[in-house]
């Protein structure tokens, strides 16, 4: 019988970047850029969700008359959006660019949804990946 036991090694242990490039590696890379995919869509429909519940009932964010629907329609508009921006901004860093890129298209609505996807993979995704992996890990020791 085979032992299928998994050997786990956190990235700071390995000798080289190199080794982190397995079948599992990039399986589980291309596993998370799909559940990216997936917020982004949720984002997306989100915040046209609030927008469409302010215009079904017809009514305008107003100070004096802030009623259920506002105060609701609101808080899923800005939920959507939160979702939406951090996801774009993950996914431009799944691509191996910055998350700036990803942020600022994300304010473009439907275009720089477009063109995020349109974007090309860079050769190094993967090592910006797991840089930054490595960075967020070494950051959090501190």
């Amino acid at each position: 019988m085979k032992n299928n036991k998994k050997i786990t090694r956190h990235p700071e242990d390995l000798g080289s970047v190199e080794e982190l490039f397995t079948p599992t590696f990039v399986s589980k890379y291309y596993e998370f850029r799909k559940k990216i995919k997936i917020l982004i869509f949720i984002g997306f429909i989100l915040k046209y969700l609030g927008v469409a519940i302010l215009l079904i009932y017809n009514s305008t964010i107003e100070i004096e008359r802030l009623d259920f629907y506002n105060i609701s329609s609101f808080l899923i508009i800005l939920i959507g959006y939160y979702i939406y921006i951090i996801s774009c901004a993950h996914f431009a860093k799944l691509k191996g660019y910055k998350r700036f890129v990803g942020g600022i298209l994300a304010f473009c609505h439907e275009l720089g949804l477009i063109i995020l996807f349109i974007l090309p993979d860079k050769s190094n995704k993967y090592e910006v990946f797991i840089a930054d992996l490595l960075n967020t890990s070494n950051q959090s020791k501190k």
